[in-house]
């Protein structure tokens, strides 16, 4: 609470689960300072829409920006509506970084998994013999 009550800026990066599932609503809202600014770099489950719209419109926030809304008729709506929100696409995975993090991470998991299950050949991802050898990080 005390975060939020003296924030400028509050950024969400959280994953969503049922646990985050609409951390932002009208009463985590109701403790930000009426000038802060919300981003939502997640998408549309951390935060109750409704009651972000609500709290937008009232001049309760200064302003939001949300990744990936749910629904074209919630895009719509509130792009028409709500002079003080930005609205982007989820389409941050789809660059060329993103997608050779996404190949890292594959490799490594493969080799960790082979590192510490074996690969019935005695040798480890890396082309190194004894199970154990070679670096934690992949190329």
């Amino acid at each position: 609470q005390d975060l939020l009550e003296t924030s400028d800026v509050v950024s969400l990066h959280s994953a969503a689960n049922r646990i985050t599932a609409e951390m932002i609503c009208a009463e985590t809202l109701s403790w930000f300072k009426r000038s802060a600014i919300l981003i939502n770099v997640t998408g549309g489950a951390l935060t109750n829409a409704v009651e972000l719209k609500v709290a937008l419109l009232e001049g309760r926030l200064g302003g939001a920006a949300v990744d990936c809304p749910e629904g074209v008729t919630w895009l719509e709506a509130w792009v028409r509506d709500v002079p003080n929100l930005i609205v982007t696409p989820h389409v941050g995975f789809f660059s060329d970084q993103a997608f050779a993090e996404q190949r890292r991470n594959a490799a490594s998991g493969v080799k960790l998994f082979l590192k510490t299950h074996g690969d019935g050949g005695g040798r480890d991802a890396s082309g190194g013999g004894g199970g154990r050898g070679g670096s934690d990080e992949v190329d």
